[in-house]
């Protein structure tokens, strides 16, 4: 690992909201830690519980950030002054030239967190600019917010009671990890954080879009910074920017609207992207008379994009999630204080799934990245579908609205929004699996409509899927999903089923297809679960999301494989 700091120094740069922030990181992990966390998750829960002390009680103050410099070097926290994208990105905003790099501290088992020098930044910016003016832009504090630039966190470690599923990128080697490595030889792959900056009014969405970037950079033009990341959004619309006399463009920083966000997405990604709204809520349930509506179809597929490792923008009220729910969110932390009267919209980067597994008991919880709170949060889906932002042009609808970013070649999502005429190209808009086709109409159900959208457990299998070890590692992932749905007695017949069936699963396909060619193809699962008596039967049916012409109008349902399974 590099080095070239002390604890000290790093304190000086960036005040003591690097603590923090590092707290905040590690809360993460230490919420039910592993083994390997042994030796200091007991220090760690005793000063995470201390109050910092008064700026002016200096004896307090040095005795506190002992205590946690003695606690980083029991975990070999090391400190350097390394590159950040997101600091030079800054610069710009203000026009100054320092600093340019943010503070790397590389910590065993964690990962590198880059830190915002902010106590360089406000020297920097006091040589041009009022101290009223720097006090409003970076107001003195000691909390964490705002402190972690571009940094590369690891993936906790899985146990027999506890599994993570998240999606990860291998960038370790550009954030200094080359020399952290697993059992086997191959880099760690890590999962991008970025905290938006109270110097720049928060802009999470841009936050959101830089970590959706570096998760999905093969099929991305390029990483950006949230400078950057501003100005493409907004410098096609020309109500929000200016020319000024030098023929250069000016535009505010600010944050962005979902428009906006997806318009970035257009001009940005390869690949293929879908809203998920709540305005399509209906399903044709052949087996009853008409349509019936079923709910829930927006839990449905943020927990089918979560568990795919698929990762979304989801667009919340900040006031429901933190202050009216923040006791329902881990790592638990004390409410906010927002005013009802504020702009409370927020943006998380939702990045996958986690299950515990305590007393014969599963329960599945959707992951996200806060860029106001700190990386891997987690909490129920209905929470986060209950945390829906009102949209301004109907106060009674409540709607949760998540953007994803489709892998490379899978052309069919789930439920698409293709109505928004404004959005372009519109081609790259069709219609989700969901939307107008029943996903159980040959399922032998005995349960009602709603039985069914309580249970269902939709995954995508990609690819990688006939892979040894991501195979594995999907199946496990359905199974517990399932097993998370219904009652402990019926854990050990769904285990059963998925070690009987998964490779039949996988080998559903066109039967004239070539296999060089079904294996590079992408699909959607859909796990039935019904109960009949002592016993539980899966149903499962296998829908291509590889063609664009499988937009499931009448005639072309999409669907390459079906398994009614009942363990007898």
């Amino acid at each position: 690992m590099p080095s070239g700091l002390s604890f000290d120094e790093v304190i000086e740069e960036t005040g003591i909201g690097v603590v923090h922030a590092i707290g905040d990181t590690l809360s993460s992990y230490m919420a039910e830690s592993g083994s390997n966390h042994s030796n200091w998750q007991k220090p760690f829960q005793i000063l995470r519980k201390k109050p910092t002390p008064h700026t002016t009680d200096e004896s307090g103050l040095k005795s506190w950030l002992r205590e946690w410099e003695n606690l980083l070097s029991k975990m070999d926290a090391d400190y350097c002054l390394g590159p950040s994208m997101i600091c030079r990105s800054e610069l710009a905003m203000y026009d100054i030239e320092t600093p340019r790099f943010g503070i790397r501290i590389y910590i065993q088992g964690i990962g590198c967190l880059t830190v915002r020098r902010i106590e360089t930044l406000r020297n920097s910016l006091k040589r041009l600019y009022t101290d009223q003016f720097v006090y409003e832009l970076l107001p003195e504090g000691t909390d964490g917010s705002g402190m972690l630039a571009d940094s590369l966190i690891l993936t906790p470690e899985n146990r027999q009671d506890l599994i993570w599923n998240l999606a990860t990128t291998n960038l370790g080697k550009i954030y200094g990890l080359d020399s952290v490595t697993d059992a086997e030889g191959n880099d760690l792959r890590g999962i991008p954080f970025v905290s938006h900056s109270h110097a720049t009014g928060g802009l999470c969405a841009q936050a959101c879009l830089f970590m959706i970037q570096s998760l999905n950079y093969k099929t991305t033009d390029a990483v950006r910074g949230l400078a950057e990341i501003t100005f493409r959004a907004l410098s096609d619309s020309p109500q929000e920017t200016q020319e000024v006399p030098d023929g250069k463009v000016k535009f505010p920083i600010k944050g962005m609207k979902r428009r906006q966000i997806l318009g970035y997405m257009y001009r940005s990604f390869k690949g293929k992207h879908e809203i998920v709204s709540d305005v399509i809520d209906k399903i044709r349930y052949p087996k009853y008379a008409g349509t019936i509506q079923v709910p829930n179809l927006q839990r449905i597929a943020l927990e089918a994009y979560s568990r795919s490792r698929i990762p979304q923008i989801a667009c919340i009220d900040m006031k429901k999630l933190w202050c009216d729910q923040h006791e329902k969110v881990n790592p638990e932390i004390d409410a906010l204080e927002l005013d009802d009267q504020e702009n409370n919209n927020h943006g998380l980067a939702v990045i996958g799934t986690r299950y515990s597994l305590k007393a014969s008991e599963v329960t599945e919880s959707i992951v996200f990245n806060d860029p106001a709170l700190g990386p891997l949060r987690w909490c129920s889906s209905n929470l986060l579908i209950q945390s829906a932002q009102i949209p301004d042009d109907n106060k009674e609808a409540q709607q949760f609205k998540e953007i994803v970013v489709l892998p490379s070649k899978m052309k069919v999502g789930l439920l698409t929004q293709p109505t928004d005429k404004d959005l372009k190209p519109s081609s790259l808009l069709y219609y989700g699996i969901m939307n107008f086709r029943d996903p159980d109409k040959r399922f032998k159900y005995q349960a009602s409509p709603k039985q069914v959208a309580e249970n269902l457990v939709v995954i995508a299998v990609g690819p990688d899927d006939l892979r040894t070890d991501r195979s594995t590692d999907t199946n496990k992932i359905i199974e517990l999903s399932l097993c998370s749905k219904l009652p402990a007695k019926f854990h050990g017949q769904i285990h059963e089923i998925m070690n009987t069936q998964w490779q039949n699963i996988l080998n559903m396909h066109e039967p004239n297809d070539m296999e060089l060619k079904v294996n590079k193809r992408w699909y959607w699962l859909f796990c039935n679960p019904r109960i009949e008596g002592q016993k539980v039967a899966v149903a499962f049916m296998k829908y291509g999301a590889y063609d664009k012409r499988a937009q499931y109008t009448k005639g072309d349902d999409g669907l390459v494989g079906y398994i009614d399974y009942c363990n007898a």
